[in-house]
């Protein structure tokens, strides 16, 4: 984790002012809410119990109060504003796609009711991909029938057919025949989807039961379908908000309250009052503190169901429960988010049979005037002092960062991929103690450095001072070979021409990568195919090694190189020999050339054991060896440092890996091709 994360966390443990404070702020607005519910429950049942005495007003028509029709073949019509027009579209009448009841069955229809002060309106969209107007001696037509009761409870249906789009009249059964209807007129038109009708009917014409019946007709003159908004022999009952009802109840209408009156089913059938009176939609403003206090206090509550669904059925929990008898209440958020709003549901129960409920609904305005100026204050200034404390704390630490970025860049760039060290680091000038860890490592590089240029300039050194004894000791041993020595002496002749003879080995080995250095200055870069110059050491390579079975392994056409063939094959040499050392007596070692892209690889694998892990990136250093065995000719860790040194001198790389499960070492020349060379792949 970072230094900046670690010490924003740190900062953190400053909240614990500001929730002190909400702790502070909740339990006391709780206790305040708690009493605001309790007395608008309170109210609730106060309002029940007056309609219980009088639940006729509960109803649209008295035969409602004994009616066993199922819910679920009601209709509710919703309260539409005056100004609708007939003319087969609902674009006035300002309900939602939400708003429409769908039919289930062998037609795909969708309605929806209206009521206005004077009439019934009905809208209905029916899917038909063939659609049958009416003709002259046939009722094989789609058409739309209504089921009703009139104010005297008898049974009458009306017919809805026409022989071509807009506007016509509505009949009624009078017995086997149809007649027409007055009070009851309907546009009918089609869409991509099929038709929609808009059906006009006065409010007198229709009691307390209604239903929808559509049928379709198709090119078969002997199939109907059809799909209807009840199943049993009568219809569901006309729900709407009741006029009667509402100036009942708006005599205990007062403030910000709401009364809103449901019946058995969920559906408002009442409704006064709005809580927007005080909490608005927009009319007030708050400062900033005191929004975001309510919403740093206030706990997520889903928003007001009497909002969302004023004139539509209720199913929130608190209403449930009283449709089921149990009065409750329950907290939801504001229209404007910023203040809460009490609901409490009381059953409407009459004795036998529960009628109804009654939902009083209040917004929070007056307990937020008693709480929010003195408690917002003292919450914002802990936020404040703790956003100030958390910005200090991760700018500073965002500067301890960017020197300690610093640093470790510095580290990083240390030591360049050619081996030499720098010394330099930032802040070396600082008094603190990232300013003494900069001295520190700058010192250890400067006397990294010295020795690294110590180790380098050894080899050379050694190579010029050794040669003069060692020439003084060649001359003394021939010397020796010319007098006459006895048999026990000559022995200890031999012994030192062999010990000269090895010293003239390892200083041969410790001035080759000198001698390599010059040859690579002087050296002409010459265009040749590497494949071919491959192929040919390879072929001297199994005669010098004929214990090792050297596989060989070509591209299919030419690797085109800009390079010194001298200097690579001597390279090839001593990764050939290398491998040689390394691999046990009738190993394998497998030289191949590749060609990737624009680059040619050339690898040396052998088996045998792997490089340690800890040595891969030194390996090619001078004076490196992992020789476990001493051999005739010495060996002193120069051969894999001069083939970096020819490598590298063409613009290319080397690398070394271990062989799948430990099986061996394989090493990885990569050069370019030469750019004049068509590449073809």
């Amino acid at each position: 984790m970072r230094l900046r994360t670690q010490l924003l966390l740190v900062s953190l443990l400053t909240l614990a002012l500001p929730w002190a404070g909400c702790q502070y702020v909740r339990e006391f607005e709780t206790a305040l809410r708690q009493s605001q519910q309790d007395s608008l429950a309170d109210g609730a049942g106060a309002i029940a119990a007056v309609l219980a005495e009088r639940p006729t007003l509960l109803v649209r028509d008295p035969a409602q109060l004994v009616s066993t029709a199922a819910p679920e073949s009601d209709i509710y019509a919703t309260k539409l504003p005056s100004f609708v027009t007939l003319d087969g579209f609902v674009g006035d009448w300002g309900v939602l796609p939400e708003d429409f009841h769908e039919l289930v069955g062998e037609i795909a229809v969708s309605y929806i009711a209206g009521l206005d002060d004077s009439d019934i309106w009905l809208y209905l969209q029916v899917n038909d991909d063939d659609l049958r107007y009416e003709t002259p001696g046939s009722d094989h037509s789609d058409r739309v029938l209504i089921d009703y009761e009139d104010a005297a409870g008898v049974a009458q249906q009306l017919l809805i057919a026409t022989s071509a789009r807009g506007r016509s009249g509505v009949r009624r059964r009078d017995g086997l025949r149809w007649i027409n209807e007055p009070r009851a007129q309907t546009v009918w038109e089609e869409n991509s989807d099929g038709y929609q009708i808009e059906i006009r009917l006065r409010n007198i014409l229709i009691g307390a039961r209604m239903g929808l019946s559509i049928i379709d007709a198709d090119a078969n003159n002997d199939t109907l379908k059809q799909v209807s908004t009840y199943s049993a022999s009568r219809p569901g009952m006309l729900i709407h908000r009741l006029p009667a009802l509402e100036l009942a109840i708006a005599d205990f209408r007062f403030g910000n309250r709401r009364i809103v009156v449901t019946d058995p089913a969920g559906w408002v059938i009442g409704s006064v009052g709005d809580t927007r009176s005080l909490s608005g939609d927009g009319e007030k403003t708050y400062p900033l503190a005191e929004r975001l206090l309510r919403r740093i206090i206030q706990p997520a509550r889903k928003p007001d169901p009497l909002r969302v669904a004023r004139q539509g059925q209720l199913h929130s929990a608190e209403v449930t429960n009283a449709l089921n008898g149990q009065p409750g209440a329950r907290w939801y958020r504001a229209a404007d988010e910023r203040s809460a709003i009490v609901v409490a549901a009381h059953p409407v129960d009459t004795g036998n049979k529960i009628r109804g409920a009654v939902i009083l609904e209040q917004t929070s305005e007056a307990i937020l005037t008693l709480t929010d100026r003195a408690l917002a204050r003292l919450v914002m200034l802990t936020l404040f002092a703790t956003l100030v404390a958390a910005l200090g704390l991760l700018g500073f630490a965002t500067y301890l960062s960017i020197r300690i970025q610093r640093l470790s860049r510095a580290a990083k760039l240390a030591v360049s991929p050619d081996g030499a060290i720098s010394d330099v680091f930032p802040g070396t000038q600082a008094a603190d103690e990232l300013g003494d860890l900069s001295r520190n490592f700058a010192d250890l590089l400067g006397r990294l450095r010295e020795h690294t240029d110590y180790l380098r300039s050894l080899a050379g050194k050694l190579s010029h001072e050794l040669r003069t004894p060692l020439a003084v000791v060649q001359s003394s041993l021939d010397n020796l070979d010319a007098a006459n020595l006895p048999d026990d002496a000559k022995v200890y002749a031999v012994r030192a021409r062999e010990g000269s003879q090895r010293l003239r080995s390892i200083l041969t080995a410790m001035s080759e990568a000198s001698r390599v250095e010059q040859a690579i200055a002087h050296a002409e870069v010459e265009h040749f195919d590497l494949r071919e110059l491959v192929e040919g050491c390879v072929s001297g390579y199994r005669d010098v090694h004929p214990t090792r079975r050297i596989e060989l392994s070509l591209p299919d056409r030419p690797c085109h190189v800009g390079a010194v063939p001298e200097l690579i094959a001597q390279m090839l040499d001593k990764l050939v020999d290398n491998a040689a050392d390394f691999s046990p007596e009738n190993g394998r070692i497998d030289v191949s050339l590749d060609i990737a892209a624009d680059r040619c690889l050339l690898n040396v694998a052998n088996e045998g054991p792997p490089l340690p892990e800890q040595m891969q990136s030194q390996i090619f250093d001078s004076m490196v060896s992992l020789r476990e065995r001493k051999g005739v000719v010495p060996h002193l860790g120069f051969g894999l440092h001069i083939a970096r040194l020819i490598a590298e001198s063409h613009n290319g790389t080397i690398s070394c890996s271990n062989l799948p499960e430990g099986t061996g070492a394989k090493f990885t020349i990569s050069l370019a091709l030469s750019p004049d060379v068509d590449i073809v792949e």
